[in-house]
């Protein structure tokens, strides 16, 4: 075989390979995101339900003993963790415009974000909570697509719903860390850029609290 025949074959036989190869990483990739979607799917309804069977202002015998004048609506711990399967759970993120409510788990690590959105750092009685989340199409790929004034809601495991508007959406180098921890707003969300060279960060502002 002549050598340029062998460099052609050599080239073809590569490109086979790499097409092959995009079309498994496709595959893989479009699996677990409908795993995440399922899992996300089936953890936000524990968590509605559970919500449903604690006491609260649209149902106060439910579940346990009356909200009393001792154990008013706006103390309700909003740090409360409710487990699934051993997973300590904070609340459910709610983005009507996208059409999202995903559980959030307490604490992220790369395992548990490849099911859920997770609290990255902060907290909501600090009003600095970060959220991470993959860039999964029924996770955070369309958080770029929010508008500022947008609304998103999150709703603790005792009910408290706590409603913000979108301030402002904007990509960053993932080494401006401060600008996604130490952004200055009560809750940040971000998740990767699809080519994960950087990052989409979505800053929001804290509207009010009530019980649900």
């Amino acid at each position: 075989m002549k050598t340029k025949q062998f460099i052609s074959l050599i080239s073809i036989s590569l490109g086979v390979f790499a097409l092959l190869l995009a079309a498994a990483l496709w595959l893989y990739n479009d699996i677990e995101e409908t795993i995440a979607a399922e899992y996300s799917e089936r953890a936000s309804q524990a968590i509605l339900y559970h919500i449903k069977t604690i006491p609260n202002i649209n149902n106060p015998f439910i579940g346990g003993n009356p909200l009393t004048d001792d154990n008013p609506p706006e103390e309700i711990n909003t740090e409360a963790v409710f487990y699934i399967n051993e997973k300590a759970y904070i609340g459910i993120l709610s983005i009507p415009r996208l059409e999202l409510d995903l559980p959030v788990a307490g604490e992220w690590n790369y395992e548990e974000l490849k099911n859920t959105p997770c609290r990255y750092s902060g907290s909501i009685a600090d009003n600095n909570m970060v959220i991470a989340a993959h860039n999964y199409k029924k996770h955070f790929a369309n958080i770029r697509r929010l508008k500022r004034g947008d609304l998103i809601l999150f709703t603790d495991v005792n009910g408290v719903e706590i409603t913000y508007r979108v301030a402002g959406v904007k990509t960053v180098q993932p080494s401006a860390v401060e600008e996604v921890t130490d952004s200055g707003f009560d809750l940040t969300l971000f998740t990767c850029t699809y080519d994960r060279s950087a990052r989409v960060v979505v800053y929001a502002e804290r509207e009010s609290k009530e019980i649900i």
